[in-house]
């Protein structure tokens, strides 16, 4: 193994966490066996609906969870239902379950949920903000760091943000008449600095997103990488309503990791595609979730 392999393996997370309604605790195995056929390091734990901590320590992924990604507070394919079938959608699918919504409750669960499992870093959308009080959000944000010395990576979204129906625009702060900020990372940055200049955040960079948004990854890492503390690595199409994060299959995302491999990053990388590979695997993987909400 050459020095780069084992910087990545020795970096590098697969996703896993618990969904709802098809994968329970024991569940957790299939993912443990992947990462031992991988041999990286760990995981980033996707964290959707409320559980106990014990539990998943205990399974045969604790103990090598490394970074959490924040609960969504929407979820696709309910968001373009219509009332009162969403409501009713949700309920079937979270039950009793599913995290807060409001951004202080949310934020706070997770970081006493990353630092219950052992994570080092929590992942956060812009999307999450309650964007009529972003200073605040980001001082609370500044305020769980403090508490409990993990970090946060505040992560950019792709340009299915204009064009997907389960985001309600109205409700995110646009500066110079533009939301190209929540895209771009650097335009984020820049923005995060003037809203809360107490504190420098740092960012998730996520290529999917950028290649989505038609924005160069390799000119974009080279850019923020003093502000990068997580890495999200995927391909997307360019220019589509939706987050389709399905393989990574691309030299420019090659490229991305020698960058990182070269300025001697420190953080965690997550290969940020489903524990399946394919796009025949995700329809497959579709079919059965369906089966499985249907009992």
């Amino acid at each position: 193994m050459t020095p780069k392999q084992s910087w990545l393996r020795n970096k590098l997370l697969i996703p896993v966490g618990i969904l709802p309604p098809g994968i329970k605790y024991n569940d957790l195995r299939f993912a443990q066996d992947i990462r031992t056929a991988i041999r990286n390091v760990g995981f980033e734990y996707f964290y959707t609906v409320d559980q106990d901590p014990q539990k998943i320590n205990t399974s045969p992924v604790g103990g090598k969870i490394y970074a959490l990604h924040a609960p969504w507070p929407m979820f696709g394919p309910f968001e373009r239902m219509t009332d009162p079938w969403k409501g009713f959608a949700y309920k079937l699918f979270f039950g009793n379950s599913r995290l807060p919504i409001e951004f202080n409750s949310m934020a706070q669960k997770s970081f006493k949920f990353a630092q219950s499992i052992g994570a080092k870093v929590v992942t956060i959308h812009t999307t999450f903000f309650d964007h009529s009080h972003l200073s605040e959000n980001l001082g609370f944000l500044a305020q769980l760091e403090e508490k409990f010395q993990i970090t946060t990576a505040i992560e950019h979204e792709g340009n299915y943000l204009y064009e997907g129906t389960y985001y309600d625009l109205l409700k995110f702060k646009k500066f110079d008449s533009s939301l190209d900020w929540i895209i771009d990372p650097a335009k984020m940055i820049g923005r995060l600095d003037k809203i809360y200049p107490r504190k420098k955040f740092q960012i998730c960079f996520d290529t999917a997103a950028l290649i989505n948004s038609k924005i160069s990854v390799v000119q974009s890492i080279n850019s923020v990488f003093d502000r990068v503390a997580h890495v999200h690595l995927a391909s997307n199409p360019e220019n589509i309503n939706d987050d389709l994060a399905w393989e990574i299959d691309r030299d420019d995302i090659v490229e991305v990791v020698r960058i990182l491999y070269r300025k001697k990053y420190a953080g965690f990388i997550t290969a940020e595609v489903a524990p399946y590979i394919g796009k025949q695997e995700e329809r497959t993987a579709k079919i059965y979730a369906i089966a499985s909400l249907l009992r």
